[in-house]
């Protein structure tokens, strides 16, 4: 077997290139997409249509959040601007907000933007929520001036705006639950960090890729018949494979912890006190992704196909599994059931505890034990394809 791994090493003087374009990929997205992504409020343009007290006090409230910075302006304007990088977003208020009953209607919130990224995401769902705020008093007092206009002599318009107001300044000076959040023993580390998300998600995704390239190469072997030889050379089928594997996972594992020693001098990433944990869930990710290439491999018939077939399965789980985006902000729960089958999401998430939160160790215990067990699964089905190939 060593001498097996120690002629994939020396093959690497041949394919570096391909390890170096994935490392080199992963440091210049998180300085793109972390370093430079990360600022402090997003300018957007609103074009209200609407125009009235509903719209008016939506735009006041967006106005309190430390996510933006508002600008009222045309329609022709805005997009103009937004295509000038000069807004992050326009965003068009509908002439019914606010008017037509919120139990009938359906409003639609226009956005148009030239991008989307974590930050939008974030700015559309709080300002999805703020919108929603704004219609659901409008339906409470819509409810209540039904019940009073029959006892009452001013007009349903009045009654309207007057128990609105009423019920919008109850819910902010009266509100029935006051939440108080603590941060008990993590230091510096005891918050969401986007520069931090991102590199540990880069960081993982790309080192993927650099795993099922260097597996991939049993289908190199094949098509050049060398795999053939092999088999009836005087070694068994686990020392052969056995070899391609070791060489597949030692390599990942070098290229994940040179990423993270990178980015934590380049970048100034503090990657806490428990690295033994990181490495410890680094080296069950990698064994894991280094058992799912090998059943790629064995369904692929050659390199080419396993190069198709390989990014569509790599994107898809890292999407589910929070290496783009924190996992936090996926509200559909058949997403978050697919997303417990990743093995992205059981090696972020313990990372993300650890690094952002100041998490103990102990947070590695129950993700280690299914990235192992994942892992093992797919090396049985990837070893019982093998196993009757010609």
């Amino acid at each position: 077997m060593l001498t097996i791994m120690k002629l994939k090493i020396l093959k690497l003087k041949d394919d570096y290139k391909i390890l170096l374009l994935m490392s080199t990929l992963s440091l210049l997205l998180i300085y793109f997409m972390g370093v430079k992504g990360t600022g402090g409020a997003m300018p957007i343009a609103i074009i209200d249509d609407s125009d009235n007290m509903y719209s008016r006090q939506f735009i006041e409230m967006l106005g309190k959040s430390s996510l933006v910075e508002i600008e009222i302006t045309s329609i022709e304007k805005g997009i103009r601007e937004v295509q000038e990088d000069k807004y992050q977003m326009a965003l068009i208020i509908p002439k019914e907000f606010g008017y037509e009953s919120f139990k009938d209607t359906a409003y639609t919130l226009e956005f148009f933007t030239q991008r989307e990224d974590i930050d939008l995401m974030l700015l559309q769902n709080h300002i999805g929520e703020t919108a929603n705020r704004i219609l659901q008093n409008r339906n409470t007092s819509e409810i209540i001036v039904e019940h009073l206009e029959q006892y009452s002599s001013r007009s349903k318009e009045v009654l309207q705006e007057e128990v609105y107001t009423k019920t919008v300044t109850h819910w902010s000076y009266r509100k029935p639950i006051h939440i108080l959040q603590s941060f008990i023993n993590v230091g510096e580390r005891g918050g969401y960090d986007n520069l931090k998300q991102v590199t540990i998600g880069f960081t993982l995704f790309f080192s993927m890729f650099s795993i099922v390239f260097l597996v991939g190469d049993i289908l190199q072997e094949k098509e050049d018949k060398t795999w053939n030889r092999l088999l009836t050379a005087p070694i068994s089928k686990t020392t052969l494979l056995g070899g391609n594997l070791f060489t597949a996972f030692f390599i990942g594992t070098a290229q994940v912890i040179m990423l993270v020693v990178l980015s934590g001098y380049l970048f100034n990433i503090d990657w806490g006190g428990n690295l033994l944990g990181v490495f410890i869930i680094i080296g069950a990710f990698v064994f894991c992704m280094t058992a799912l290439a090998m059943v790629l491999a064995s369904i692929a018939k050659t390199k080419e196909q396993l190069q198709i077939a390989s990014p569509i399965v790599l994107v898809s789980t890292s999407m589910l599994g929070g290496a783009f985006w924190p996992i936090e902000i996926i509200e559909s729960k058949l997403l978050l059931t697919l997303a417990q089958f990743t093995p992205q999401k059981w090696a972020i998430e313990p990372i993300s505890q650890m690094v952002m939160y100041g998490y103990d160790i102990q947070v590695i215990i129950k993700p280690t034990i299914v990235l192992l067990a994942m892992g093992l699964a797919w090396f049985t089905l990837g070893l019982k394809m093998l196993k009757f190939e010609n």
